[in-house]
């Protein structure tokens, strides 16, 4: 008994091991599951047989811990043995814990185990003595095959659930008489038993309930580990460990994803990767990239003065042109500067460039041709006059040279000479000679004097009447002149001698003067060549005034033979009127009377003049009496011209008193001064009335204070004048004034509502003012990665990829490169990036491809059929033996078919070997079982025991 019990006591139900295979019986859980349908009929097969057929179960998932019931029922359920995938084993003990009596009493006569599911299912139970029962066990070994799959039942457990308000849980436990629990497996020496273990929580044995829930338990299966390390164990435990929980897998092969680590390049560059895809010329150094541990390449680095030092990258503060570069021969760019030419050009490049091309002089690094720094060659510049001077380029266009002959010299003198033309002088004469001697009037090349060709100069020419005209002298006197007065000679003023006259004035008299000493004499008539005896003059006039003040211009004999009676002399008008005006009575349009003359009347205002009246007694008409307003409100009557302030107009009386009263200044509680009547005023509730006038104001004035504004600036005003309401009896100067909260932009684009000053006060933010919705805020760009690996610099909101914060930058690309498929010679695919894949020597198919399915081209090779014959297939296409990849078919490489016979029976084989494992008769010329060609015949073997002697 004790040797028996000794052989199951092998591996534990316990929750953690190794990797899994078909005989490691690490991780198995024994499960409670009750299937209703099971009756106390049992059927021909029982109802183990019927597990596998009806009521299997595949996942821990779909275990039924839990009868209900409420009174007294017969019940069955499976003890199953579960693992994460498939096992052997030949034996396994278990047991039942302690428990309630009043929720469930074993079936002793139907409980049973549930042997291999084989033909003829046999075994050996051996249990405790109380089996079943709490705290009793049993143990089962299988003596027709092993128990195979990772869901079976092992057992069959009937009893009595009860209900009548119990409840409670039926658990599965060690084996109550050997403390232990667990499988063995079906080799020959039984490991060690490994005892039960359940750490973290995690169960190894479940329980039925009983109008309860009952235990719950699951098989251990993979949980990975850091460090891609596998390990059996449960979810609990796995979890409790940092793992994650892999369900339904096991540890062979490994589930575990393999981490990420620093990949190292020649070119000193880090790429993270999983270091199986870290191939040459990749070197593992994982870890992370940052810092980056990866050794870094020297390369050539070239300075601003075209050196070279061959360095690191990270050493080199110029130019590094890569790794592997080198210094010799130099590879750098050489610097540039101003190379001079013989003729004074400069051209921007390299002291060796400059040489080779002809240059006569390189200025050094950094030296430009703005403005050019060359030395200049001289040459002979030439002038418009033809003379020749020896230059320099620019200073003979300054010089306004009109032409210049680079390296020539002005002996003899080289410049084209100017033509010769007509040259005119101001006093007509003309001499022929160039433009540039000629000092005034060039009529241009080729002209000649003769004819002379030049203008003739103007002067004065006198005429007989004394007048003068500007002329030529020939046409002075071709056009009747006398006398030409030479080149130059103005008429203005008239030099010509003036001809005398007969100079008349106004009393008659005559002179003889020239016409300017008449006038200048106060002459009134000038006659040409006339003279005075006889006095050709006519007899004078003057002013004739008539008794009633009327003026005639008329001759002194003339004036008094028509009845005047004063001639004011030679030469008076009448205009304006000189005579003596008679004097009337002038009426005014009050009613007045003054004696004026007509004139004076009428300058005066009257209305109405009456010659020769006198005023006494008064002959004007008198106006009519009306009301007279004055400004105090006062009347009295009198005429219109009478009153001096509002006339009411004629037959207006003052009783009652018709005038308008005073408008005064009447004062309100803003400070405002409106004219209106005191009636007016102290009708209004805050009216005050002064009186006067309101200019200047009279009216008190209300305080200023602070007005304070929506946007919170504050201006000094009364409380009447401030437009929005909210006023303080304050000065603005501290500004008391709420301040309006606005947007405070942030460098990382955020936006905050708050109030000017605290926002001025944040190193960095920026003041925008108005409202954060919508975000007025510049946005920080930052590196955006693509699922291609691209990367360009976006803000996050335009980013469509990965945005990786403010402040990142794409050089070098941070970015995240995609794996793809990547085929290699073999056929063979493995998800790498690009530059891994291309390091790797394979073909990467681009950014989305996968290698599941495999795209990969697969390689071809030698294919052998069963007949022996060879064809070029690929692995998958092979019917046959695939030998292998690049293997030909010229040679035939595959086995050909030959017979064996053993007895009468033929067998095809391919080696003499083969036939000799079999017991039989090679014939290595034969390939073809039929027709048979082995001798004897089946007769020969009619008895068993003929039949096993052939496999003795």
């Amino acid at each position: 008994m004790k040797k028996v019990l000794l052989a199951f006591a092998l591996v534990g139900v316990a929750i953690g091991g190794a990797n899994a295979q078909i005989t490691d019986l690490t991780g198995g859980v024994f499960i409670a599951h009750y299937v209703p349908e099971i009756t106390n009929s049992e059927p021909p097969d029982g109802w183990c047989g019927q597990y596998d057929v009806l009521y299997k179960i595949n996942h821990h998932s779909e275990q039924n811990n839990r009868i209900d019931t409420a009174t007294y029922m017969w019940s069955a359920w499976y003890v199953i043995s579960a693992f994460c995938d498939d096992k052997d084993f030949c034996g396994c003990q278990f047991g039942v814990g302690p428990y309630d009596p009043n929720i469930w009493a074993f079936d002793g006569g139907s409980t049973q185990p549930c042997w291999p599911p084989v033909a003829s299912p046999s075994g050996l139970e051996l249990p405790s003595g109380g089996w079943p029962g709490p705290g009793e066990g049993t143990a089962l070994t299988s003596t027709s095959g092993a128990w195979s799959g990772n869901y079976l039942a092992v057992y069959l457990m009937t009893g009595y659930a009860y209900g009548y308000g119990y409840s409670g849980i039926v658990p599965l436990a060690v084996n109550g008489q050997t403390l232990a629990g667990g499988w063995t497996n079906c080799e020959g020496v039984p490991a060690e038993f490994a005892p039960l273990e359940t750490p973290a929580g995690d169960q190894g044995y479940g329980g039925m309930g009983i109008n309860t829930d009952g235990i719950y338990v699951q098989p251990g299966c993979a949980c990975c580990l850091p460090g891609q390390i596998c390990i059996i164990t449960g979810p609990l435990e796995c979890a409790a460990n940092g793992g994650v929980f892999y369900d339904g897998e096991c540890c062979d092969p490994n589930p575990c994803p393999a981490e990420d680590g620093a990949c190292c390049y020649p070119d000193g560059t880090c790429m993270m990767m999983e270091e199986a895809q870290c191939v040459d010329p990749g070197v593992w150094y994982g870890g992370p990239c940052t810092p980056n541990p990866c050794p870094q390449p020297s390369g050539a680095c070239c300075y601003p003065d075209g050196s070279c030092i061959e360095m690191t990258q990270a050493d080199c503060t110029e130019l590094w042109l890569g790794p592997g570069t080198v210094c010799t021969p130099n590879p750098c760019p050489q610097p540039v500067g101003a190379c001079c030419f013989e003729d004074g050009a400069c051209q921007m490049m390299s002291e060796f460039d400059c040489f080779a091309q002809g240059g006569v002089l390189w200025l050094g690094m950094g030296s430009v041709c703005m403005p050019n720094p060359c030395p200049q060659p001289l040459g002979a510049c030439c002038f418009e006059d033809g003379t020749c001077l020896v230059l320099t380029e620019a200073d003979c266009t300054t010089a306004g040279g009109d032409l210049w002959l680079v390296f020539e010299v002005c002996t003899p003198n080289p410049c084209p000479q100017p033509p010769v033309g007509a040259c005119c002088y101001p006093d007509g004469s003309c001499i022929e000679m160039t433009q540039a001697d000629c000092t005034e009037l060039w009529l241009g090349p080729g002209t000649v004097c003769d004819p002379n060709p030049c203008p003739q100069p103007f002067g004065a020419c006198c005429f007989d009447d004394g007048s003068c005209q500007m002329m030529t002298e020939a046409d002075c006197f071709t056009q009747g002149g006398t006398l030409w007065l030479g080149p130059g000679t103005v008429c203005m003023p008239n030099p010509c001698p003036q001809p005398l006259g007969a100079c008349c004035f106004e009393d008659g008299s005559c002179l003889v003067l020239t016409e300017a000493d008449c006038i200048g004499q106060g002459g009134v008539l000038w006659i040409i060549f006339e003279v005075c005896d006889p006095n050709p003059c006519p007899e004078p006039v003057g002013a004739c005034c008539f008794e009633e003040g009327s003026c005639l211009v008329l001759t002194e004999a003339d004036c008094f033979a028509s009845g005047a009676v004063l001639w004011l002399g030679p030469g008076t008008v009448c205009s304006p009127n000189p005579c003596p005006q008679p004097l009337g009575a002038c009426c005014f349009e009050d009613g007045s009377c003054i004696i004026l003359t007509e004139a004076d009347c009428m300058t005066a205002g009257g209305v109405l003049w009456i010659v020769f009246a006198v005023c006494d007694p008064n002959p004007c008409p008198q106006p009519p009496v009306g009301a007279c307003c004055y400004p105090d409100g006062s009347c009295v009557e009198m005429t219109q011209f009478q009153c001096t302030e509002l006339w009411l107009g004629p037959g207006t009386v003052c009783i009652p008193n018709p005038c308008p009263q005073p408008d005064g200044a009447c004062c309100f509680e803003n400070g405002d001064c409106v004219m209106m009547q005191q009636i007016d005023c102290e009708a209004i509730p805050d009216g005050t009335w002064y009186g006067g006038s309101c200019a200047p104001n009279p009216c008190p004035q209300p305080p200023d204070g602070a007005c304070c504004y929506p946007d919170g600036t504050c201006l000094v005003m009364n409380q009447y004048d401030c437009p929005t309401g909210e006023w303080y009896p304050l000065p603005c100067d501290p500004n008391p004034c709420p301040q309006p909260d606005g947007a405070c932009c942030f460098p990382d684009g955020s936006c905050i509502l708050m109030q000017q000053i605290d926002c001025e006060a944040i190193p960095e933010a920026i003041w925008f003012g108005g409202s954060c919705s919508p975000n007025p805020c510049p946005q920080p760009q930052g590196a955006c990665c693509y699922p291609d690996g691209s990367c360009q610099m976006q803000t996050e909101a335009d980013c469509g990829g990965t945005w990786l914060g403010m402040g990142t930058v794409c050089d070098p690309n941070p970015c995240i490169q995609p794996e793809g498929a990547c085929c290699f010679a073999d056929g063979s695919c493995l998800d790498m990036t690009a530059v891994a894949c291309t390091d790797a020597g394979g073909l990467w198919l681009g950014f989305g491809t996968d290698c599941d399915p495999n795209p990969c081209p697969q390689p071809e090779g030698a294919c052998c059929l069963a007949d022996g014959t060879c064809l070029i297939t690929t692995e998958a296409q092979c019917a046959g033996d695939w030998l292998g990849m690049g293997t030909v078919c010229s040679p035939n490489p595959c086995p050909q078919p030959t017979v064996c016979c053993v007895f009468c029976d033929c067998y095809i084989v391919y080696s003499e070997a083969e036939c000799t494992d079999l017991g039989g008769d090679w014939y290595p010329d034969a390939s073809l079982c039929d027709p048979n060609p082995c001798p004897g015949t089946a007769a020969d073997r009619t008895t068993w025991g003929s039949i096993k002697a052939l496999y003795r």
